[in-house]
């Protein structure tokens, strides 16, 4: 963490200018290809099959955005 915030690992490498170029990024930042592909199978099997025909490509409406990050009228709605 840098001033609170959590650290990007490519932003901090070019923080550090030419000092890792010898050194394959991958080797620094981690191979997250395996990862990727858990979660796309993840994605194609287990969750879009059971997402409605009708709701895929959807965009959400205003209103049904606002809901879900729980808006009201006056700004952030008190918890239920």
């Amino acid at each position: 963490m840098v001033n609170g915030k959590r650290s990007n690992p490519k932003c901090f490498l070019g923080i550090l200018g030419g000092s890792f170029d010898a050194i394959d990024q991958n080797e620094i930042l981690g191979d997250h290809s395996e990862r990727a592909e858990r979660l796309r199978r993840f994605l194609e099997e287990e969750v879009w099959p059971r997402v409605p025909a009708d709701q895929l490509g959807r965009t959400l409406t205003s209103a049904e955005l606002s809901e879900i990050l729980g808006y009201g009228p006056d700004g952030v709605s008190p918890e239920k």
